[in-house]
């Protein structure tokens, strides 16, 4: 059975390196509103024109430009060419749509890089943003959607977000020497998007690229590879720019086939939550709304919770010619200088945190970069920040295993192999007192999450045992998943009871200790395993007891995960 499981890990593996594709968004997505949050707390719609609004001193002025933010968030485009019919043939036809319809006053550009075939179509609009030149648009679809995969809008400089938001927002380079803007927005306004300005032969150009679907590195690979058109004297497209470095400074999480969530109950004391869990969701309690945005590439640079010192990630080539940036050594940046505390053994590490009192860095060492080693954990290093002295731990899984409390207390949970049902022992590290076992190894824990003032650590924990589907989808045996609460000040552990028909997979206290965000997993009997059914998800919001539990976001039909291995609450960002 185990040869079974790797086997099929590795096939998951290889189709998502070839398909590269995130969960799809399943609300529709209206480009032309990707500036429709140029300041996201903004009070009204026209507050992010402010710095334009200043110059304007009289009411019809401003009118004015009211109705000129109105053409970009909808602009009615005028097709001037339908998608190619040839999918193969999209640069040639794209280019020459775009020589069509090019307005005279910019240089037109276009993506000579897509992930997959597509259809392209060229679109304007009589004016754009503050300008009232006209704008080109590229949308680009897979198939019979009317939906596009991602859209690229242009116009002249200075009429769009680079004139209403001159300041960067967040910086991340394209190309040498061109950098670019990437705003990460929730998907009704147009999902996230990254936007800049490019210099070309007839003068700089507006150009911003946005998807519902595409992940930061794929924006950023379409915008690398972003070339102006050729003139009419050659019928040659451009030609896509060698692939950028792809930075792996995070394993990957290996999910089950994308499932929509669905919203069950808008709870405003529940505030909002950031659901990892098949793709990135955020839920707004007080209005019940639920979104997908597409990770955002994790930065290399960790501020300290307390203090001036920053840990920088020093990025290298995983191997020899190698596209992929690995983090190889570990740096602290206090001001303007910068020394090095932990070089890796291997092939890298990845960055887990740091303690509260910004004393000691935890993290990952990788011997060999591999997907599949990732699933089955990598040890578990704590460096002195001061000394660059290093404590090794014991492998963990890299999702759901480790949680600080003050002032530098690390709860982690030992246990090499991607099944969270054996082999899973939660222990307590600090300096002073070094690890000691909290659970037996006749339980396996998981997911452990600390109350605010330290005292009570939360955690899900089981029977350590042999996986038996039919039983785990029963929530007997390995499957008899409920809430544990350790109490430090004791050494004692009390249990939570499930919601009937439900086993707990993952646990978060609220700060003020009043609730509990719980992830809940249906249970099903069933005779044989090809009868087991696909159960839901659900994420809960439950009193300090566990009781009277409301749901808040559902999975419908996410499945029975074959390793239990799921991102739970004490993972995710929990305004409350």
């Amino acid at each position: 059975m185990g040869a079974d499981l790797h086997d099929d890990v590795e096939r998951e593996e290889r189709v998502a390196r070839v398909l590269r594709r995130p969960v799809r968004d399943p609300l529709v997505f209206p480009f032309s509103g990707v500036e429709a949050r140029l300041e996201p707390r903004a009070s009204g719609p026209f507050v992010a024109f402010a710095m334009i609004g200043l110059l304007v001193v009289a009411l019809a002025v401003g009118s004015a430009l009211a109705r000129q933010r109105a053409d970009v968030l909808a602009p009615s485009a005028m097709p001037t060419a339908t998608p190619s019919s040839s999918p193969a043939g999209w640069q040639a036809q794209l280019m020459a749509d775009a020589r069509a319809a090019a307005p005279s006053t910019f240089w037109p550009l276009m993506p000579t890089y897509v992930a997959d075939a597509v259809d392209a179509q060229v679109t304007t609009s009589a004016s754009c943003g503050t300008s009232s030149s006209p704008c080109l648009e590229y949308g680009f679809f897979r198939g019979a959607s009317s939906d596009a995969e991602f859209r690229v809008l242009q116009g002249p400089a200075g009429c769009c977000l680079d004139a209403a938001r001159p300041n960067a927002t967040r910086d991340v380079e394209i190309r040498s020497g061109v950098s670019a803007q990437y705003d990460r927005v929730a998907a009704q306004f147009g999902g996230a998007f990254l936007w800049w300005v490019e210099n070309t032969a007839r003068g700089p150009v507006y150009v911003a690229i946005s998807s519902p679907v595409l992940s930061e590195d794929e924006l950023v690979r379409i915008a690398n590879s972003t070339r102006p058109v050729p003139s009419d004297a050659t019928s040659a497209a451009p030609t896509a720019p060698p692939s950028p470095d792809v930075v792996a400074t995070r394993p990957f999480m290996q999910v089950t086939p994308a499932i929509a969530p669905v919203v069950v109950n808008a709870v405003r004391a529940a505030g909002a939550i950031g659901i990892v869990l098949g793709g990135n969701w955020t839920y707004d309690g007080q209005t019940g709304v639920l979104w997908y945005l597409p990770p955002a590439r994790p930065p290399v640079a960790h501020p300290a919770p307390k203090g001036s010192v920053v840990a920088v990630e020093r990025l290298a080539p995983a191997a020899s010619g190698s596209h992929v940036l690995i983090a190889k050594e570990l740096a602290i940046r206090d001001g303007s200088a910068e020394r090095v505390i932990y070089r890796t053994r291997g092939d890298g590490f990845y960055w887990s945190g740091w303690s509260p009192d910004g004393k000691y860095v935890a993290l990952w060492e990788i011997d060999q970069f591999s997907g599949s080693s990732d699933m089955d954990g990598r040890p578990l290093v704590i460096i002195d920040v001061q000394t660059g002295g290093r404590t090794d731990l014991a492998t963990t899984l890299l999702w759901g295993t480790t949680a600080w409390t003050a002032p530098h207390t690390l709860a982690y949970i030992a246990g090499t192999g991607r099944e969270p049902w054996d082999n899973k022992t939660l222990r307590l590290w600090s300096a002073e007192r070094g690890s000691r076992d909290v659970t037996p190894s006749s339980v396996a824990a998981f997911g452990p999450a600390w109350s605010s003032d330290g005292r009570l650590l939360y955690f899900i924990s089981g029977p350590s045992g042999q996986w038996d589907p039919l039983a785990a989808a029963a929530g007997k045996s390995v499957g008899d998943r409920r809430i544990s609460v350790y109490d430090a000040s004791v050494a004692a552990i009390r249990s939570v009871p499930n919601v009937p028909g439900y086993v707990a997979e993952g646990v978060r206290p609220s700060r003020d200790g009043a609730h509990l965000l719980v992830l809940g997993r249906q249970t099903a009997d069933a005779t044989d395993v090809r009868s087991i059914p696909r159960v839901d998800l659900e994420v809960w919001f439950t009193d300090a007891n566990g009781a009277n539990a409301t749901a808040l976001v559902r999975f419908p039909g996410y499945g029975l995960n074959a390793y239990g291995y799921l991102t739970g609450p004490s993972e995710w960002t929990w305004s409350e």
